[in-house]
């Protein structure tokens, strides 16, 4: 899994789309349809909301970019970034086939992929600077804590590994090293707590496996993959995946025990029909665990909507907020959950994320740039700027905003 691949990648296959989903409940229907009915009345883009015209607010924030260097990269996998904004990790070499990213049976040993870290400088006047490589064919996963990073290694017998390595020395602990099954998709928690999907190598469908406080629990797909496991950042709320047929859902649990996930489960249909592992993967590979500074949001989720086709913000048991029709991706504002930063095709922004009249917002910077949460007071943002085997790292600050006027 990659770390936060830009959504606008796709893959194209040869091969025949997943099996047909079942038939739906007329009830099911009818509750897909007031879902998408209720998303449409808070899509920011919908023409009602211009009827107003002539009425604009505009928020003024000064922004501090510091330059840092480029480091390479894959021109697949966009790097890890550490919480402190001290260091970044990268792939590096030929990037991975989509058998090998998506856990499929035919995954290779990525033994052409490596995995380098780099030390940032403090100034523009110090160019981001090799720490060490690290000694393993793994790939780079989807989250990180203060300790490393996780790394995910497709073995020779078809199984697959999740490990931890090390910001400084780039050495691999290994969390979960069944033979037996491909472990995949894993999320990771700044307690430790790990949760990921798991099939049998010859299986087809992925379980939900939670590792926390000690214990250790299975939720089956039933018929369908749990995939993409991502922690919302507070407590023991998780989200997932589930893709049953053509049928892709994001739900929401607490994923404190089994029987807690059992009372609290709360699915979102996403798309009816059409999905499979290649959408799954590109809804929620943006969505990058990074423990954040103080005053961070609760349960909520930032995802490409693989049917509206643009970034969204899903704060359960509220319906979820499409943000403007060319965003890419999205990070919740630490300082003010209220607000994101979104990174739209040509420019990065910063919105109130429900405002529906598309008035307080404000670009931040040209170009496309992807934001990663940081701790760092100096820095709380880090920048990943896209380019041929490069990526350009650029530090950001947003003082506190001065101005609103409306005219």
């Amino acid at each position: 899994m990659a770390a936060s691949c830009a959504p606008t990648q796709t893959r194209t296959t040869g091969r025949s789309a997943s099996t047909p989903p079942p038939s739906r409940t007329a009830r099911s229907q009818s509750r897909q349809e007031e879902i998408a009915a209720r998303i449409a009345e808070v899509d920011p883009l919908n023409p009602r909301h211009y009827e107003r015209a002539g009425r604009t607010r505009t928020a003024g924030v000064t922004a501090i970019v510091q330059d840092l260097g480029t480091i390479p990269y894959d021109n697949m996998t966009l790097p890890l970034v550490s919480p402190d904004g001290r260091y970044v990790a990268t792939h590096r070499g030929v990037a991975p086939d989509w058998p090998t990213i998506l856990a499929e049976p035919d995954a290779a040993v990525p033994t052409t992929t490596r995995i380098e870290i780099y030390r940032l400088g403090e100034s523009e006047d110090e160019a981001p600077q090799l720490k060490t490589i690290v000694d393993e064919a793994a790939l780079l996963g989807r989250a990180c804590t203060r300790e490393g990073f996780l790394v995910e290694a497709p073995r020779e017998n078809g199984s697959r590994w999740i490990g931890i390595a090390a910001w400084e020395t780039g050495l691999v602990r290994w969390l979960v090293s069944d033979d037996s099954a491909v472990n995949a998709f894993a999320t990771l928690r700044e307690d430790g707590a790990l949760a990921f999907s798991s099939r049998p190598i010859d299986g087809e469908q992925f379980d939900l496996i939670v590792r926390t406080r000690g214990a250790e629990w299975r939720l089956p797909g039933q018929g369908g993959s749990w995939l993409m496991p991502t922690w919302s950042g507070s407590g023991d709320g998780l989200f997932a995946l589930l893709l049953r047929g053509e049928a892709l859902d994001v739900v929401h649990m607490i994923a404190s025990d089994a029987a807690q996930v059992r009372r609290t489960i709360r699915p979102l249909p996403l798309a009816a029909s059409g999905a499979n592992l290649d959408t799954a993967y590109q809804t929620l590979n943006t969505a990058v665990v990074t423990p954040a500074r103080g005053g961070a949001a609760g349960d909520q989720l930032t995802f490409f909507h693989p049917s509206r086709f643009r970034a969204a913000v899903w704060a359960p048991p509220d319906v979820p907020v499409l943000l403007d029709r060319d965003s890419l991706a999205a990070v919740i504002d630490s300082d003010d959950p209220r607000y994101a930063l979104v990174t739209r095709s040509g420019r990065l922004i910063r919105r109130r994320i429900a405002d529906e009249e598309g008035l307080d917002r404000i670009d931040i910077i040209e170009g496309t740039h992807v934001p990663r949460v940081t701790a760092a007071e100096e820095r709380p943002y880090l920048l990943l700027r896209p380019s041929e085997g490069v990526i350009g790292v650029l530090g950001l600050r947003l003082l506190p905003t001065e101005m609103i006027r409306e005219r």
